[in-house]
């Protein structure tokens, strides 16, 4: 039997978050993926649809690219059409991923035996414990 690697595990690695509602985008790492990307965003900004998946969509593309404020936009935008957990799900995966990265950030800067860095380290433990 195969075991996987839990998301809450890759996100608190610093790996990029990676399940199937994040579908892959080409060339997202390239000039091409982020041109692809912001024309995108730009017509949708232009030409406002009332329908979840264009955003949800766009969403998923912008968090493969790190822009992670724009992504959350689109999906708060998404949510607004629909009440589809998969946007939740993408929503909480990013405000996750945010946190992780902001507590990181603070750790660098804290001493190890600071009482702040301390809990935080015993949150994040009781967290990646916790089912999802």
């Amino acid at each position: 039997m195969m075991q996987t690697t839990p998301i809450w595990v890759s996100i608190a690695c610093g790996g990029l978050l990676a399940c199937s509602s994040f579908p892959s985008v080409p060339d997202a790492d390239t000039a091409n993926g982020q041109a692809t990307v912001s024309a995108q965003c730009s017509a949708l900004m232009a030409n406002p649809v009332e329908n979840a998946d264009p955003w949800f969509q766009l969403g998923n593309a912008l968090v493969e690219l790190d822009r992670l404020d724009e992504a959350e936009f689109a999906y708060r935008k998404a949510l607004k059409y629909s009440n589809d957990p998969r946007i939740e799900h993408n929503l909480g995966l990013l405000h996750l991923r945010l946190g992780v990265q902001s507590l990181q950030a603070a750790g660098r800067k804290l001493p190890v035996n600071d009482p702040a860095r301390i809990n935080a380290r015993a949150f994040t433990s009781q967290l990646l414990r916790t089912p999802l």
